[in-house]
Order: C-alpha cells, then sequence, then structure tokens
C-alpha cells in the first residue's frame, strides 16, 4: 500500500497550527514514520527563518532610510508586471520591509480589480472616491482608470466632482475672492449640462449649485452623491436652475448626476 505524503500546503499549515489541534496530531503521527515528509518540514522550517531573516533586514534599511518608499509610478509598473530586473530589485526587498508600501499596493490592486469588473458607472465613482479620500497621496497611480471613468460619467450626465479634481479633468478648482474671503467653487461639463458647485465662506455656508441645461428643458431630476445619494426634482427656468443645500460641505460631493425630464 503507497504512503500519501503530506502536501507542502497541509505542511505549512501544520507550522502555524495551534497546539492540540486534531489535524496536527494527524500529521505528527505521519511524520513519526515518514522521512520525507520530515525533509518536507526541514526545508519549509528554513525557508520560514530565511524570510523572517529577509524581512528583518529590509526593515533595516527602510528605518534607516536606504531603501526609499515606491513612487506611484513603480508600484503601477509593479501590479502590471511592466518593471525590468533593477526594478524588481530594489522593490520586492522594500515591499518586504516596508508596510506602508505593501499596504498601499495591496489596497491599489483591490480598487484595480474592483474597477475592472464594475459595469455601474456611480459605483465605479464611489469605489475611486473612497480610495482617493483614504490614499490622496496614491491617487495618480489610477489616473487611467480615472480618466476613463470620467468620460464615461460624463456621457451618462453625470459630473465626478470628487475624482475630476484629483485627476484634473474638465474641473476649474478653488478661487479666492477679491474681498479677501474663501469661495470654494468647481465646475465640470456634461454632455448635456453645465454645473457648478459654489461654497462662498468656507464649510460652514451653504453649498450652492448652479445648472445649466444645453437644451430646452422645463425640469430634470438632480442626484447629489455625498455619503449617500439625494434625488430631488427642479424646474428649470430659461435652462438654469440654483439649489441651496443646508450643512453639505462642497468638499464631500463625490458626483452629480442629472436627467433629463
Amino acid at each position: 500500500m503507497s504512503v500519501q505524503h503530506k502536501t507542502l500546503e497541509e505542511l505549512t499549515v501544520y507550522l502555524e497550527s495551534s497546539v492540540g489541534s486534531k489535524e496536527e496530531e494527524l500529521i505528527e503521527e505521519h511524520l513519526a514514520e515518514c522521512d520525507e515528509c520530515i525533509s518536507s518540514l526541514d526545508f519549509l522550517n528554513s525557508l520560514k527563518r530565511g524570510l523572517k531573516e529577509f524581512k528583518a533586514h529590509s526593515q533595516t534599511f527602510v528605518k534607516k532610510g536606504l531603501s526609499l518608499h515606491l513612487t506611484n509610478d513603480e508600484i503601477r509598473r509593479y501590479i502590471n508586471d511592466a518593471c525590468n530586473e533593477d526594478e524588481k530589485r530594489r522593490i520586492c526587498p522594500h515591499l518586504a520591509g516596508c508596510d506602508k508600501c505593501f499596504h498601499d499596493v495591496i489596497a491599489i490592486e483591490k480598487v484595480v480589480e474592483q474597477l475592472e469588473f464594475e459595469e455601474k458607472v456611480t459605483k465605479g465613482i464611489s469605489i475611486l472616491s473612497k480610495f482617493i479620500i483614504s490614499y490622496p497621496t496614491r491617487a495618480s497611480t489610477l489616473e487611467k482608470e480615472g480618466k476613463e471613468l470620467i468620460r464615461e460619467a460624463v456621457r451618462n450626465c453625470i459630473a465626478p466632482f470628487l475624482i475630476g479634481r484629483a485627476f484634473s479633468y474638465s474641473f476649474k478648482g478653488p478661487e479666492i475672492l477679491d474681498e479677501g474671503v474663501g469661495k470654494e467653487y468647481r465646475k465640470m461639463e456634461t454632455d448635456d449640462f453645465a454645473i457648478e458647485i459654489v461654497q462662498p465662506s468656507g464649510i460652514e455656508s451653504n453649498v450652492i449649485i448652479g445648472v445649466l441645461a444645453k437644451s430646452d428643458l422645463k425640469n430634470a431630476k438632480v442626484t447629489i452623491c455625498a455619503e449617500e445619494e439625494k434625488s430631488e426634482i427642479i424646474s428649470l427656468e430659461n435652462r438654469r436652475a440654483v439649489i441651496n443645500k443646508e450643512n453639505l460641505q462642497a468638499e464631500t460631493i463625490r458626483y452629480i448626476k442629472i436627467e433629463k425630464m
């Protein structure tokens, strides 16, 4: 009768398992009679020690500033498997010793995967907006996906203000009034509408949203998304409408969607 050897996966779980588990007892019974699996276990133990030492050395280089944090371009090239050998020799040891860059890479990979399979534009905007809020310095790693999403949103009469600002796409940023009072001003255009956001004296004031239809319309449905979506029907006079919103910060508006009525 042939011996059923333990797989490397099973032996790895054994090394990490809690003492006294049923699976551990079964593997130990097998190891007592199998030199081949003992040899495999020794290999895994050596590999585990080696990786631990490698991580410790990498952490020392990071702490001493000898291994610099990854740039956004390096992260994107690494994710796309477009690095040359010299880049890999720098990036891989750094990721082993730098928790910050490691977690940034994981977060970016996750967003790229989510956006790749997400068909709903508003959901994609929400995914990317959350990433930009959480990782503002890493936004440029997703510039390609961001601009593609913005173009698709604009075609659907959605102005994605937060990601539009992040990627400087069809967007006007903060301005200062002549009298020195701060004014938050943003403008984006979709295929059918021009949309403006104004917050005249900072985050304490009401947000004013201006809507201009590019064709003759009497009514439109406006959906404003900050933390959640809120919709309302507005009347357009001479193609224009002004909406006042209390308790809303301009910088939290992820997108405004306008539908013809």
